[in-house]
């Protein structure tokens, strides 16, 4: 039976996160936004708050000669997938995707299975 639960608090449909293009970071973030940092179609960094609830800032940087360097996708209904996983090494050590403005937890050793967000891919 507990498979049964978890399976089904994996699969509920949740809200995807907001996608927020901004030029400056703002002082506070809202919890469940994903920020476009930068100017026009020239972002340079990807931020949110940790989905783990933890409250750490995550800033991840766009910048093409920078090691390491995420990439993004803007879908048409302005959700955001992010490439590749964000892995903390520090503080939660949370694992996620963000793939259509949706958080897709792994399931590493390291991870709580605590979450509260949880979904799997779909598609």
């Amino acid at each position: 039976m507990r498979w049964l639960t978890e399976l089904w608090r994996r699969r509920r449909c949740v809200k995807p996160w907001s996608t927020v293009s901004v030029v400056d970071l703002p002082d506070a973030l809202d919890r469940r936004s994903v920020y476009l940092v930068g100017e026009a179609e020239h972002e340079w960094c990807v931020a949110m708050l940790c989905p783990c609830a933890c409250g750490a800032l995550i800033q991840l940087s766009l910048l093409a000669g920078g090691r390491p360097r995420w990439r993004y996708r803007l879908h048409e209904d302005r959700t955001l997938s992010l490439f590749p996983s964000v892995w903390r090494t520090i503080g939660c050590k949370s694992h996620f995707h963000v793939k259509r403005g949706q958080i897709i937890w792994h399931n590493d050793k390291s991870q709580l299975d605590t979450r509260t967000e949880t979904i799997l891919d779909t598609e």
